[in-house]
């Protein structure tokens, strides 16, 4: 079954919610999934107010998935990282799907190495310079230079700084960080401490001045490191993208429309632990942000699509509590 110009379908599918949102020539089969980013949301005799003052693009673009291949340089440089050599090959890892792909693993250190074009991936891991214990860590990068040094590794990858998302007004890129801790007795205090094992850090792709959804796992780079400062891992998620169409941005009163039918899901947050957060009395949106779906590093897909995120306040019982909802952004016609 073909899909028509960008638009969402809601299916249940053994108790997982997928949202399709596709385009000519996409099938169901083909389109990317936005899995696991909201429970349907069905509202019943709601009023809708729109408070949002940003406006949105006429029109957005569609992308087909091609292979990305690295080239050999971005090889080589990624190789040193074990360092991996043509002796250090093995069997693919079996989610990995992806004839071309290339797999090297030492044995030693247990570091590997996978690479794989149609996935447009690369992933490193080397666990070993990841403290495993509060007592293993020693010389844990502070954030700002776990940042420095995700920052240092994008020239070696072949990817351009303006192909990511920057920080608001800013030339510096926009990160998301994790720290991973561990907790230990202080031998003079008797006190319980925690200390960093490891900092993670990703930057987020864009397109068409229009952020990946997924904060670097669709589509982005993520860096993580450990014990003096050494690289415990490395994930790029970077498709081949190629333009196929240009649909048209739905209306204010379109999207009123589809919100009132259905076809949005509510986000995890304070509103979705009601016992029924279909039914609030009034919902006001206050900010409209366009995102593109990207499949995850390990997960194929034929197209990148668009959807819209809508960051507002509902009212239950009397009660206002923030709301965010993902839907179709795309007309029809």
């Amino acid at each position: 079954m073909l899909m028509s110009k960008c638009f969402l379908k809601i299916m249940k599918k053994r108790s997982s919610l997928f949202l399709l949102l596709a385009c000519p020539v996409i099938t169901t089969a083909q389109a990317p999934a936005l899995a696991e980013w909201g429970s349907p949301f069905r509202p019943t005799r709601m009023k809708l107010a729109w408070a949002a003052t940003n406006a949105l693009p006429e029109k957005l673009v569609v992308y087909k998935v091609k292979p990305f291949f690295f080239s050999e340089s971005v090889i080589s440089n990624v190789m040193r990282l074990g360092p991996f050599s043509k002796e250090d090959s093995t069997r693919l890892p079996s989610e990995i799907n992806d004839r071309a792909a290339s797999f090297y693993l030492k044995r030693a250190s247990g570091a590997s190495l996978t690479i794989s074009p149609a996935l447009g991936l690369i992933r490193f891991s080397n666990e070993r310079a990841r403290a495993a214990s509060f007592k293993d860590a020693e010389g844990v990068p502070t954030e700002a230079q776990a940042v420095a040094l995700a920052e240092q590794l994008l020239p070696q990858l072949g990817i351009d700084r303006p192909e990511f998302v920057h920080s608001n007004g800013s030339r510096g890129l926009k990160y998301i960080s994790r720290k991973r801790e561990g907790g230990g007795g202080d031998p003079q205090t008797k006190k319980l401490v925690k200390k960093p094992l490891s900092w993670e850090i990703a930057f987020t792709r864009e397109k068409d001045g229009i952020e990946f959804a997924g904060r670097g796992r669709n589509g982005g780079v993520t860096a993580i490191f450990g014990n003096h400062a050494s690289l415990a891992g490395l994930e790029v998620s970077w498709r081949n993208l190629e333009p196929v169409v240009s649909p048209k941005v739905a209306s204010r009163s379109r999207l009123t429309q589809w919100i009132q039918e259905g076809r949005f899901v509510m986000a995890p947050g304070p509103a979705t632990e009601l016992d029924d957060f279909n039914r609030p009395s009034k919902i006001e949106i206050h900010r409209m942000t366009i995102y593109y779906l990207g499949p995850e590093r390990d997960k194929a897909a034929d197209y990148i699509v668009p959807f819209l995120t809508l960051d507002g306040t509902g009212e239950f019982d009397g009660k206002a509590l923030p709301i965010t909802l993902n839907g179709p952004v795309c007309e029809s016609d």
